[in-house]
């Protein structure tokens, strides 16, 4: 549901129930408001069907989240080596 606080945070406003808010590169846990798009039901699940459907958009997926592992294990060493 954070996408929703996230989405109605950067609008300003309460969003609606039939509101649904679509990650646009598929990664749930990115609910930066650039990745967020507001939509109607319809038009999510068209959406969402498509994107599941995409090999490359998959492989992007699975890389970014790779980067993201990589990313935080670079910062915890340099925290570490702070501290020695």
């Amino acid at each position: 549901m954070e996408h929703r606080l996230v989405m109605a945070k950067h609008l300003g406003r309460c969003l609606l129930p039939q509101e649904k808010v679509h990650h646009i590169d598929g990664i749930k846990d990115n609910n930066i408001p650039e990745n967020l798009e507001l939509m109607s039901q319809a038009n999510h699940n068209l959406r969402t069907s498509l994107c599941k459907n995409c090999y490359v958009r998959n492989e992007v997926n699975k890389l970014k989240k790779q980067i993201n592992h990589l990313e935080k294990l670079v910062q915890l060493k340099m925290e570490l080596e702070e501290n020695e």
